[in-house]
């Protein structure tokens, strides 16, 4: 990029490329017309930046993802024994109107006249920026900063202003380095829209990454560039059938297939989730893709709120959002993947997104002994504990087995355990749910004492760590 020019270097080409005694010192030793070369030196100082600016924002690479513009304030008093903070976010307004924020808590000390206050713009465009100082005044709107004695700073007229408050506002540096958000335009005229709380080096990249389209290796690299924000997991593109693609082009991409079946029928229910199928209609047995998640969100940031931080809270566990949250950056990189995606498919292809939320963990065991018998036990990883979110357990014979029945004994965290009714009449129960997360499941069976039980059990989980 060009090095934007200022008065002194322009000064220096004029040197470099003109009679410098003969022709330009003369007109700058006379005032008059030093003025008038001054004042040319100082337009074209100030249009060389403006040039280049302007022509960055025609590239992806360097155009603005909106910036707010800077100013330091000035702010003073003719006595000095109050003390207090003036807040991070207090307002000010120039005479143009341009409301500006401070960005940091100024704390005031006792004999300070004077204090230094930097502030940023609340709109982010080129028309806030100023050649001089911007004439601030205390916003009309801000409120009445009380100090240790009477008010630290107000808007004018305010009451409770004396000699301790700071009254005179200024002077002020211009206010720079403000622009639009033209990285937008780009991303729109795309059909690639900024996402809420999406950070500008996402959104560029996205952008950037538009070439190829439509081909199933287009849609995989897509959702793999946009899932590099940290928080989120693989990503697998899955299609309702086996296009033939080798396994190594698959696992580059990060392609696949699921299984479905259909079943037309007064019973529309066919899934196996041992087997791995499931039902799929008109829409996702055609002309249809998942985009489906390989492990679970992580908050890296901290940001999911706990009813522990604020109120009816576990000391120990806390109580997580009654309703599903996202923090905002995996929240805006989940939409920049659908918008994405969305734009790059072919027309009246269907795709869902799918996150995970559980895992499948089964296991089987078989007895012949008359009383209860342990004959499976799931357990989370080392490490881990379950939340649960469905347990299921069945028992088959040869032939009926008097007597025979099932029992579900859970362990839960923290000690204790918890036990469901047994269930001896049925071949298959979905078991209670204790309402605490569990550390180990014991399924237990039994016979008459000589014919075979056999007892399938399996439970969907979220593991966490323990």
């Amino acid at each position: 990029m060009a090095t934007a020019e200022d008065v002194n270097t322009l000064l220096a080409l004029l040197r470099r490329t003109t009679d410098d005694q003969g022709y330009l010192q003369p007109l700058l030793d006379d005032p008059n017309s030093s003025a008038i070369v001054g004042a040319q030196i100082a337009i074209m100082g100030r249009l060389g930046p403006a040039v280049i600016h302007n022509a960055a924002q025609g590239t992806i690479s360097d155009s603005s993802g909106g910036q707010a513009g800077t100013s330091i304030i000035t702010i003073s008093r003719t006595s000095g024994t109050t003390t207090g903070t003036i807040p991070k976010g207090y307002g000010f307004t120039d005479a143009r109107g341009v409301r500006v924020v401070s960005t940091v808590d100024v704390v005031v000390s006792g004999g300070q006249l004077t204090k230094t206050v930097p502030v940023q713009t609340l709109r982010q465009t080129e028309l806030v920026n100023s050649e001089d100082d911007p004439l601030f005044t205390v916003d009309p709107q801000s409120p009445s900063i009380p100090a240790s004695a009477g008010v630290l700073i107000a808007p004018v007229g305010s009451a409770g202003l004396s000699a301790t408050s700071f009254q005179a506002i200024g002077p002020s540096d211009p206010i720079t380095g403000a622009s639009a958000d033209y990285l937008a335009v780009h991303g729109s005229e795309r059909g690639l829209l900024r996402q809420p709380g999406e950070e500008t080096s996402g959104y560029r990249q996205r952008i950037r990454n538009i070439p190829d389209a439509v081909s199933p290796i287009a849609i995989a690299d897509t959702v793999q560039a946009a899932a590099q924000r940290p928080g989120l997991p693989p990503f697998l593109v899955l299609e309702p059938f086996e296009d033939g693609a080798t396994p190594a082009l698959k696992t580059l991409h990060g392609l696949g297939s699921f299984g479905g079946v259909v079943f037309d029928g007064p019973n529309d229910f066919y899934d196996d989730p041992l087997a791995g199928y499931e039902m799929v209609d008109r829409r996702t047995a055609i002309a249809y893709f998942e985009i489906r998640a390989q492990d679970f969100l992580r908050d890296e940031e901290g940001l999911v709120f706990f009813f522990d931080d604020g109120f009816f809270d576990d000391p120990v566990l806390g109580y997580p959002e009654p309703i599903a949250s996202f923090p905002p950056a995996i929240l805006s990189a989940l939409l920049g993947i659908i918008s994405d995606v969305a734009a790059k498919k072919a027309g009246g292809v269907n795709f869902d997104l799918f996150l995970s939320t559980d895992v499948l963990f089964l296991s089987r065991g078989t007895t012949t002994s008359g009383s209860f018998t342990e004959v499976v036990t799931l357990t989370p990883v080392v490490g881990t504990i379950w939340s649960l979110s469905e347990v299921f357990a069945g028992r088959d014979s040869a032939s009926p087995v008097s007597g025979a029945a099932v029992r579900i004994v859970y362990d839960l965290e923290g000690g204790g355990t918890f036990q469901p009714p047994d269930f001896p009449d049925t071949w298959s129960e979905r078991v209670p749910l204790p309402s605490a997360r569990v550390t180990a499941i014991h399924c237990f069976a039994k016979s008459n004492g000589s014919a075979t039980v056999n007892l399938v059990a399996y439970a969907r989980a979220l593991p966490m760590s323990a």
